[in-house]
């Protein structure tokens, strides 16, 4: 997708290219999430600009009117409550949280994507006022589509349900121009957007469960078995839509699951820590509180974050490998809005001063010893443990070929996820050299076509009969030992992971 290559321009232009320049939108954009995350739930319910001296009491009748007009919950005192610690507190969990500090510092398109999504609905949220944002919003919501193929799915019933919450304060007989030209940006971006990058969405549909290989040949045998034993039972209970409906619906109640969210995070090796969780696991106590909390709240912002929370599993639901951590990013946001909620929650069973100070001391407590655990597991730990799909000391013995001979051919064996692109970014290869001399492989059961060769380098799946050039390999294969001329090791683990042969 190409808004967050795009991005990425300016910054290797002032850092070069390099791994920092290309993480930075990331790192960049995931700070102002953190600001985005405290003005929507500032925007999501009344605010009260200055909280008095001493804690959340209430000053005067007009402040009283003022928060019972607001329908946040019928108990005055605790809407204040909310309405002053709640935009800080999602903030702060989101500046903590395992599962988007592990997005930020990595390059991934679904982090930009979250970023753009949100900034679209506090727009949204600020243009009851001033109605000329609502097409900031409708502008920021149209970007995301060229970001991440998962906002095609989970943004056009979530904005069409905040539409239909919000008409009252959308549709108005003085705002119909900029209302108007809002629907025109979303429609014609989302138009083009759709339209432009259809083919790199396309070439995903194989890992969809109605495109699986595997899951269709399933489906097929089971049909025609149940079919020969009851034809009417077979065409009802087993045809497409409940076949692979019901797949779907185990997928998405999966992205719901304690095991996904709180204890290992999704199964895919690149997107967590290893057996460490989306959340923090005592965020399951604060979710349980969040959610009696909600279930009191008054107005259309409950009904919001209900859509938000129901929606953002969506695009991970109907793929083979959900749940997904990066597909549901964006769950991230009703999540922590309902754990912050359980917060104050409890700062509210106590009444006393005293009481809520030690509380709050606690808390900072237990925080900061979590947060330091997942500092240390993700900059200690973590690296002991990368997947060796991440491709970790392939640089080192590229740059080592290149030094030493330029003039021979290169064979990279058994390549795992297309290396040719770490290929091209350390070696920093032009663009039209690579697309000038590129050779690749049928499409795959991925869909993909991934690279055979370009330029004098080859990357291939078995052993050629003669041999010539430089050969890199993972350390467990061996060619010849005598051919080698360089180890690439990781001496933290005292483990080879690469060798380079010259024949």
């Amino acid at each position: 997708m190409p808004l967050y290559i795009y991005f990425t321009v300016p910054f290797i232009k002032i850092f070069g290219l390099n791994e920092f320049a290309v993480r930075f939108s990331s790192a960049f954009f995931g700070s102002l999430t953190v600001l985005l995350v405290y003005y929507l739930a500032k925007e999501l319910f009344i605010k009260n600009s200055n909280p008095p001296a001493g804690g959340p009491k209430l000053q005067n009748s007009k402040q009283l009117k003022k928060l019972q007009n607001s329908k946040i919950l019928k108990n005055p005192h605790y809407s204040l409550l909310i309405t002053h610690y709640l935009p800080p507190t999602a903030a702060v969990l989101l500046a903590i949280s395992p599962w988007h500090l592990f997005y930020s510092r990595l390059a991934f398109e679904a982090n930009l994507c979250l970023f753009l999504v949100l900034a679209g609905f506090v727009f949204f949220f600020l243009s009851f006022r001033k109605v000329w944002f609502l097409i900031f919003s409708a502008l920021f919501w149209s970007l995301s589509f060229y970001t991440y193929s998962s906002a095609f799915i989970f943004l056009p019933p979530l904005v069409l349900t905040s539409l239909f919450l919000y008409k009252k304060e959308i549709f108005k007989k003085k705002r119909i121009m900029p209302v108007i030209l809002a629907i025109l940006t979303f429609v014609i971006g989302f138009g083009h957007s759709f339209y432009s990058v259809w083919k790199v969405s396309l070439a995903k549909k194989a890992i969809t469960v109605f495109s699986d290989p595997t899951l269709v040949d399933k489906f097929h045998h089971l049909r025609t078995e149940y079919y020969a034993r009851n034809p009417i039972l077979a065409r009802i209970w087993f045809n497409r839509f409940f076949y692979f409906g019901r797949i779907s619906f185990v997928n998405y109640l999966k992205t719901f699951s304690p095991k996904f969210l709180f204890i290992s995070g999704g199964g895919h090796p690149w997107h967590s820590i290893p057996n460490f969780g989306n959340f923090y696991l005592i965020e399951t106590v604060f979710l349980i509180l969040g959610i009696f909390v909600w279930k009191k709240l008054k107005g259309k912002s409950k009904w919001f974050l209900l859509s938000w929370l129901v929606l953002a599993p969506l695009a991970s639901a109907i793929t083979v490998d959900a749940p997904h951590s990066t597909r549901s990013l964006t769950l991230i946001i009703p999540m922590l809005i309902l754990i912050s909620l359980g917060i104050i929650q409890m700062f509210n069973f106590f009444k006393k001063k005293r009481q809520r100070i030690f509380i709050y001391c606690l808390l900072i407590t237990v925080y900061s010893l979590l947060f330091t655990h997942f500092l240390y597991s993700y900059f200690c730990v973590y690296p002991r443990k990368l997947p060796g799909s991440l491709m970790y000391g392939l640089k080192e013995a590229l740059v080592f070929v290149q030094n030493k001979n330029k003039d021979k051919k290169v064979v990279i064996l058994n390549p795992p996820d297309s290396p040719y692109i770490y290929t091209l970014f350390h070696l920093k290869i032009n663009p039209n050299q690579f697309l000038d001399s590129v050779k690749r492989y049928g499409a795959g059961v991925d869909n993909f076509e991934h690279v055979r060769s370009f330029d004098g380098f080859e990357f291939l799946y078995r052993v050629p009969e003669e041999k010539s050039g430089f050969y890199i390999l993972h350390a467990e294969n061996r060619l010849d030992e005598s051919k080698v001329v360089r180890k690439i090791r990781d001496y933290k683990k005292d483990k080879t992971l690469f060798v380079v042969c010259e024949f």
